[in-house]
């Protein structure tokens, strides 16, 4: 399951480490067996960073929304009292027996104007104009290139100091806000002297142009796995740190957002694959996984390796009888394990309801196979209507 870490605090605000705990706790007793806990969006870190810098927004004092300013109070007094709020988390899902993966938003450098503001102000993005991103018409995108070996090398000193935390695991989020490559001069000039073409005159989708570019991203997860490899020797971890990646739909769509599955699979620079959804273009609201086939191209994928599939579960929010069929299906196509994302959090799905009822139960496989042969009865708590309630007769009319 995943937190972002940050909405929680938006919604609810949170100046205690009991606060955060209680973003664990409801994991405890359940089928959960990993937290995907985001660590830093960019270098906008929820956590005291040497390096990135947390959300306080110190030079703002006046909020669009309430949650915006719910947020930066929160932050501001978490720093001021000492409290880390990922070492907290980490050592909650210990003490609860669940692995905690801090997780990473590989775009999350800048975000949409005027909001997030003050989130921006001061940070690598801002500081350096010169590794944005530039689109097929030569214009600058709102966006780090991870093209540039700067970028890359910031982003692996975040990630190695993140990974010194009692951690089981780290997770790249590619699911929000692709691209990380478009047309950079590196890019450009590199498959002209490869390839004699400027890539700019070939089709979007041209095969050979999508296969040079992905291997910056591969490049990128070599240099992952060895800065990682570099802190497991240093701490003398008797396991290395695992890594996950949050994908895309299909092998087409991760292509042309310049992610090779097959290649980081092949050389082991994955643990874990998670294909947020089915639907293109990162649609939350789509039923994921509708048709079990479309998960062949994972199972198949990650088949004789060490890496192993889990399949986001989306929509959010779901009747709990559509939450375990979905699961069934899944698992009927050949993977062992799913994803929730925002699983937590303010508006997460652990909300003690009727589907959580459900999702905590999922890993009980006999369980859901013997339900469906009982013709899915409802799984909607059994409730009676309440007629009386002390000497109050509920039946008895009292307007306004």
């Amino acid at each position: 399951v995943h937190n972002d870490a940050h909405g929680y605090i938006w919604t609810l605000g949170a100046h205690t480490a009991e606060e955060i705990r209680r973003e664990v706790v409801p994991f405890a007793d359940s089928d959960v067996a990993r937290i995907y806990w985001e660590a830093a969006v960019g270098d906008l870190t929820f956590y005291p960073s040497d390096i990135g810098h947390m959300p306080t927004a110190d030079e703002a004092s006046d909020f669009m929304r309430v949650g915006d300013h719910t947020h930066a109070e929160s932050w501001r007094k978490l720093r001021d009292d000492g409290i880390d709020p990922l070492r907290i988390a980490a050592e909650s899902a210990r003490q609860a027996g669940i692995e905690l993966h801090a997780s990473y938003r590989v775009a999350g450098f800048h975000f949409p104007a005027p909001i997030y503001d003050s989130w921006n102000a001061g940070g690598f993005y801002e500081d350096h104009p010169e590794l944005l991103c530039v689109g097929r018409n030569g214009e600058p995108a709102p966006r780090l290139s991870y093209a540039y070996s700067e970028t890359r090398a910031l982003v692996i000193s975040l990630l190695r100091e993140i990974a010194r935390y009692p951690v089981d695991g780290i997770a790249l989020l590619f699911n929000r806000r692709p691209p990380l490559l478009e047309y950079e001069p590196p890019l450009v000039d590199g498959f002209k002297s490869e390839f004699g073409t400027d890539p700019r005159d070939l089709p979007e989708h041209e095969p050979q142009w999508l296969a040079y570019r992905a291997g910056v991203l591969t490049k990128f997860m070599r240099e992952v796995r060895a800065g990682l490899d570099q802190v497991d020797r240093e701490l003398e971890r008797n396991h290395p740190t695992q890594v996950s990646a949050v994908v895309l739909s299909g092998e087409a769509e991760n292509l042309y957002r310049a992610m090779d599955l097959r290649t980081w699979v092949q050389e082991r620079l994955v643990d874990t694959l998670i294909p947020y959804t089915s639907a293109p273009n990162i649609d939350s609201e789509s039923v994921s996984w509708e048709d079990p086939q479309t998960l062949e191209y994972f199972v198949e994928l990650v088949r004789g390796s060490s890496c192993i599939v889990a399949p986001g579960m989306m929509p959010r929010h779901r009747p709990p009888e559509a939450v375990r069929r979905q699961a069934a299906d899944i698992y009927g196509a050949g993977a062992k394990h799913l994803f929730f994302w925002d699983a937590a959090g303010g508006s997460g799905r652990a909300n003690f309801g009727s589907m959580w009822n459900a999702l905590r139960r999922l890993g009980h496989h006999e369980e859901i196979s013997a339900w469906r042969m009982k013709g899915e009865p409802s799984l909607q708590p059994a409730t009676s209507d309440l007629d009386v309630l002390g000497d109050w007769n509920l039946s008895y009319e009292t307007p306004g």
